[in-house]
């Protein structure tokens, strides 16, 4: 055991009071220390209550904090376990233990270690930028392009290839000589080349490369892999089931010497196969960390008992390693309602009319309901209709606030005044504003990166060597890297990152560029009061980290998947949401629809194991309500490409809820 004297702030009677709170089996987890543990914690059994417990448990019997690792797989899971653990351990231990999402962790790794494995260092700190995916789209589009291979592929296919090599571990190199069967397969891995040498020369991750260099790191690096493993003595994982190879063996690597691992999962809630997700990894975690102890969370304090017993009946129709079986912790409650209708659009009737219905009880508000569907596009009718009945609706998993055109004009903007090498930022913001530097222009310049193996600035600094750029173009291209040597000055100066940020909005033309765009079309409006956000979001950042470089600020946004989309700002609204979008969240009342043979499980369920998955995320639909469950079914759907209407059969994953507790009605 790492120790450490107890830190300022630690509130024994409260971690006592935590544990007493618990179960027998709860208890059984949070007050273990070393030793391999997998912990199965079925929907709503407290898993997040166990873990926090468990955390403040450690540094209360003298693990330093410091020692810890926790990786989570969303930003908000890290933020309410975080909150919760600072009113029991104090401020001063929670900022040392090591939590947050895979990615986060691992940036804070390489951000000391990452010249090792050839990335620029200034100040004994790795200063390497993370590219997101609009940046990753960019750079693909320009390989496509000198390969020729534009109008050929889509970008989305590399997008795809390069992801899924990331997340097994496999390089170019591996993917060239071992996974080239076909002429796609082929092409793709030589984009994939083409695509690390300029990430590289551009001093530039993506999301993939974050953990993939760490676990390179810990493999080829003893002294770095040495200095990590001394200082983890813990590790933890949360969403087991979700992992990847590359997570797993960023864990693996880890945990080596000392083999203290916790983990916690459940298999029925594995439902991320197509992001790369493997559930042979959590299912052989009795092997990989042998000898383990397996403690399962079997009770549910989220659902009445016919919602437990509907999600148990489902799922029993998949295989069951673990033999998990969850009891409800609430009375009996309401029968599933099954009710089977036409098509879409009296589906959305009849869901519209049983919202107002719940809401007019006053037993439920607005924001108590949830509706959830297989696929994205399945929320049209009901927008349609929800629109005409005055309904307050969300639609969640729409556009990022950091993805909006005026944010990443804005964070382009700062990423280059940081980092000239950054190509993608540099291409967006060349001609925006507009400043003379047409797209035959911008095209010269790419090609010339590309062919002379430079960046885009390098090729911008030696203008007058490329030929097909006309003088005025020139004049107007260093005029341009101009401003961006004023807008570096500015930085070094003492101007808050707050000010400065604002400052380069006004001076680059940007405010002016939406401004004007805003006076021609009222529907631009909401552009300007992004830019206000952002700069509110700065200045909050400065507030709270008064000491943090303008770069840690920009790490901060790179990190973040999903801004304002957990309905802060419209809280008393119906949220509609994929059933993949649901995990992790809850609801008095969900609407599940379309549970249709052909579209859930989808038909491109072909396999068994494809099925399994499909049936495990019904099951996680199943389990996000509380109290109430609505199923619906219909006759007939317009078919996704558009061509007329299908007749369709209700889902097989009807049938397998128990009889006695449903409800089931026509309403043709």
């Amino acid at each position: 055991m790492t120790t450490s004297t107890l830190g300022v702030g630690l509130n024994i009677f409260q971690v006592a009071q935590m544990l007493a709170k618990l179960n027998e089996h709860q208890r059984e987890a949070a007050i273990t220390i070393d030793g391999r543990y997998l912990v199965i914690a079925g929907a709503g059994s407290g898993k997040t209550s166990t873990l926090t417990t468990r955390i403040a448990n450690m540094i209360a019997n003298n693990v330093a904090p410091e020692s810890i690792f926790c990786a989570t797989f969303t930003n908000k899971a890290a933020r309410e376990m975080k909150d919760r653990l600072e009113a029991i351990v104090g401020e001063d231990n929670m900022n040392k233990v090591w939590m947050g999402t895979f990615h986060s962790l691992c940036v804070r790794i390489l951000r000391k270690h990452a010249h090792l494995l050839g990335y620029e260092q200034v100040d004994n700190r790795s200063n390497f930028i993370i590219y997101d995916s609009y940046d990753v789209l960019k750079l693909i589009e320009r390989i496509y392009k000198s390969l020729s291979f534009d109008g050929k592929y889509k970008p989305g296919l590399a997008m795809h290839y390069i992801d899924d090599a990331k997340n097994n571990l496999w390089t170019p190199e591996y993917c060239s000589y071992n996974n080239a069967e076909s002429r796609t397969e082929q092409d793709m891995s030589l984009v994939y080349s083409h695509y690390q040498r300029i990430m590289q020369e551009s001093n530039a991750m993506d999301f993939g490369d974050l953990i993939m260099n760490v676990v390179t790191l810990l493999e080829e690096h003893p002294d770095a892999a040495a200095y990590w493993q001394n200082k983890f003595h813990y590790i933890m994982s949360d969403e087991y089931q979700d992992s990847n190879p590359s997570q797993f063996n960023l864990l693996r690597l880890l945990a080596a010497p000392h083999m203290n691992v916790f983990a916690v999962g459940d298999p029925d809630q594995s439902i991320y196969r197509f992001r790369g997700s493997d559930i042979g990894i959590i299912m052989n975690f009795e092997r990989h960390f042998a000898p383990c102890t397996v403690i399962k969370l079997e009770d549910n304090y989220r659902s009445t008992n016919v919602v437990v017993k509907a999600g148990n009946g489902l799922i029993s129709n998949n295989p069951a390693p673990y033999d998990k079986v969850l009891r409800a912790n609430k009375d009996e409650g309401e029968n599933v309602d099954i009710i089977q209708l036409q098509s879409e659009y009296t589906e959305a009737a009849f869901i519209a009319t049983k919202i107002k219905q719940l809401v007019m009880s006053e037993k439920y508000e607005w924001k108590d309901i949830s509706i959830l569907y297989r696929a994205g596009y399945q929320s049209m009718a009901l927008e349609q209709v929800f629109v005409h009945n005055f309904i307050p609706f969300k639609v969640f998993g729409g556009q990022s606030f950091f993805e909006r055109e005026e944010i990443k004009d804005i964070t382009s903007y700062l990423r280059v005044i940081y980092n000239r090498k950054d190509d993608a930022a540099m291409l967006r913001i060349l001609n925006k504003p507009t400043r003379g530097i047409g797209k035959t222009s911008q095209t010269a310049i790419e090609e010339y990166a590309t062919s002379n193996s430079v960046s885009v600035y390098r090729a911008l600094k030696g203008i007058d060597t490329i030929d097909s750029i006309k003088k005025a173009a020139a004049g107007k291209i260093k005029s341009f890297l101009d401003t961006l040597d004023h807008f570096e000055e500015k930085l070094n100066s003492n101007m808050s990152i707050s000010a400065f940020a604002r400052y380069v909005i006004e001076q680059s033309g940007l405010q002016k560029l939406y401004r004007t765009r805003a006076e021609k079309d009222k529907n631009e409006e909401e552009r300007l009061d992004n830019i206000q956000e952002f700069i509110n979001l700065m200045a909050h950042y400065e507030e709270n980290h008064p000491d943090k470089p303008l770069d840690e600020f920009m790490q901060e946004i790179s990190l973040i998947s999903d801004y304002k989309q957990d309905g802060e700002d419209e809280p008393n609204v119906v949220k509609m949401m994929t059933m993949h979008a649901s995990k992790g969240l809850e609801f008095p009342v969900v609407f599940n629809i379309g549970w249709n043979e052909g579209l859930f499980p989808s038909w491109r369920s072909n396999t068994q194991e494809d099925v399994e998955e499909e049936r495990r995320l019904a099951y996680v639909a199943l389990t996000r309500a509380e109290e109430k469950i609505y199923i619906t079914y219909t006759n007939q759907r317009a078919r996704h490409d558009g061509k007329g209407v299908q007749s369709y059969d209700p889902s097989r994953f009807i049938m397998e809820i128990p009889e006695d507790i449903t409800t089931k009605t026509e309403l043709l």
